[in-house]
């Protein structure tokens, strides 16, 4: 279940100060303790190359022997996904799993997915929510859960989104001001708009569409079913102006997984309905309602993860290292040894033996000067433009500080490879050829185009046909959603980027020794994770024999 960081560590509630002032989560993170267990730096052991060749192995694996992926002390690395917040733009990161599954089925099958390859999957706000339907079960009635398989493809989800997010974000105030008037006169009315739907007096969803979603799609399904090793959903909690990070990992559940201290018990708090963390999750202030409930004896008012926590990669690297050096206080006994058992020594914590992919939603680039800012009020700073300018900076500056971060963590110990991030930096769709949902691959006629009359065709489509996503949070227009669908697509078709740190520049630029587009690295990351899945099953099923 989660814990309170906020009551487990005082320097972490000391510091959100500082992240009010200036989204800065990653320091908040940092301050627990990560750096001393990564310090003095370790040169990475386990470094994965750029050049991905591995041959497929020998695993025969049947869709109706599929389980879950075994634990990390049988392969080499433990894999993370990270999926940030961003309400309706949870479209775009979709797009980037979608392609990924389709990789892995490609290369291991038609049942594969993508929880299936993760150890840990990590996701904050509309993140957390698709995380949560990554790694959700299918009825238990049908299976035990050991052999139970992810009740959602990426494809489903995003029909799902497409589906209800209209009624998710369809205002209920405001009388003949809805429907076509919200992005109509939402902009040229700025504060008074949302005043006049009382966006000022109380959230501007009352949340019934979302909540019932999440009820019926995650009825029966509790923190401890999810189908990867760990799910982590980032939420606040407004009462004990605290940090809960929800977790599922619940030692020594799997079979062959060796036992977890006898004092060490999280029945109770793993039996959090799944829907419950869903909904606190992606309760965004302003937008929708606090959710509060009561489970094991404790109280929970909760906010969206996304005010301290918008993009999880961080969280997700600081567990597995806490699961590595923590110890019952009882009996002194590592209180998860399959993750130790993986990592080694954790005083020599190797993140060179994470494989992390970290997909964004994209930001609102809308900008302001100080000059218009100091006029501002409350109602300014609520909402400017049809932008939300407080709500942005916290979440943009936090979610960038923690890319940043994480980058700097890998190249400090020359592990650059090891962590993927893909996250649209501009929101002019520059007509390619990927279209719309329904458009999931390009023509045999532009296939057969040479490189030079495609660059010229794209080049003449990007000059008559350039549009710009509207990035708020809440814009689930069909139109709209078509757009932002288009954006994740696009973003595949660009060059791998990473944090540039030699000219102190903070700023992703093309990696020179990789001319690869994220599309491309993504099916290098498939062949990888292929590739560890068979590894484990493999060790695995030789430490069986031999027993």
């Amino acid at each position: 279940m989660g814990f309170s960081w906020g009551k487990t560590d005082m320097g972490r509630k000391g510091l959100f100060s500082l992240l009010v002032a200036g989204g800065a989560a990653a320091c908040w993170q940092l301050s627990a303790g990560l750096w001393p267990g990564l310090l003095p730096i370790q040169r990475c052991q386990a470094r994965v190359s750029d050049k991905t060749t591995s041959p497929k192995t020998n695993v025969d694996e049947s869709p109706a022997q599929r389980g879950r992926l075994p634990p990390p002390k049988y392969g080499e690395h433990i894999t993370v996904l990270s999926i940030d917040g961003g309400g309706i733009r949870g479209l775009i990161p979709l797009q980037a799993l979608k392609s990924l599954e389709e990789k892995l089925r490609a290369l291991d099958g038609p049942e594969a997915r993508i929880a299936d390859y993760f150890d840990v999957i990590a996701g904050t706000s509309t993140g957390g929510l698709i995380a949560a339907m990554l790694a959700a079960p299918e009825d238990k009635k049908k299976k035990s859960m050991a052999a139970a398989r992810p009740k959602y493809t990426a494809k489903a989800i995003e029909d799902l989104y497409f589906k209800t997010g209209p009624d998710i974000f369809r205002l209920e105030r405001g009388g003949v001001l809805l429907g076509w008037a919200d992005y109509g006169l939402r902009p040229l009315m700025g504060a008074w708009y949302d005043l006049s739907t009382g966006m000022v007096w109380g959230p501007k969803f009352d949340g019934e569409a979302l909540r019932g979603m999440i009820r019926k799609e995650m009825e029966g399904i509790t923190l401890a079913d999810a189908i990867t090793r760990a799910l982590l959903v980032p939420t606040f909690d407004v009462h004990n102006r605290s940090t809960i990070l929800f977790d599922s990992c619940v030692p020594a559940r799997d079979p062959g997984s060796r036992p977890a201290c006898s004092c060490f018990s999280r029945e109770v708090a793993s039996k959090i309905p799944l829907a419950d963390v869903c909904i606190a999750t992606t309760a965004a202030p302003v937008y929708f309602p606090a959710h509060g409930f009561t489970h094991g004896g404790r109280e929970y008012n909760l906010v969206d993860g996304g005010v301290v926590a918008n993009n999880p990669t961080l969280d997700a690297i600081e567990f597995i290292y806490r699961q590595v050096e923590s110890r019952c206080p009882k009996c002194n006994k590592h209180r998860n040894p399959d993750f130790h058992a993986g990592l080694g020594n954790p005083t020599d914590f190797d993140i060179g033996k994470l494989l992390v992919i970290s997909l964004g939603t994209g930001y609102d680039k809308q900008t302001y000067t100080a000059k218009e800012c100091a006029k501002w009020g409350v109602l300014g700073w609520l909402s400017k433009r049809g932008h939300g300018p407080l709500l942005d900076i916290f979440t943009n500056n936090s979610t960038s500080l923690t890319d940043y971060t994480t980058g700097f963590l890998f190249h400090l110990h020359g592990c650059q490879a090891n962590y993927l991030r893909i996250n649209p930096e501009t929101t002019d769709l520059l007509g390619t050829n990927k279209g719309s949902r329904d458009d999931d691959a390009t023509t045999s006629k532009e296939n057969n185009m040479d490189e030079t009359a495609l660059d010229n065709a794209t080049n003449n489509e990007n000059n008559m046909d350039k549009k710009v996503v509207d990035m708020s949070l809440d814009n689930a227009t069909t139109t709209n959603m078509d757009l932002l669908i288009k954006l994740g697509k696009e973003v595949l078709e660009k060059p791998v980027k990473r944090v540039g740190y030699n000219d102190m520049k903070w700023e992703r630029k093309p990696v020179m020794d990789d001319n690869k587009t994220n599309e491309a690295k993504l099916h290098s990351w498939a062949v990888m994770l292929r590739d560890e899945r068979d590894r484990r099953l493999q060790n695995q099923a030789k430490e069986n024999a031999s027993s």
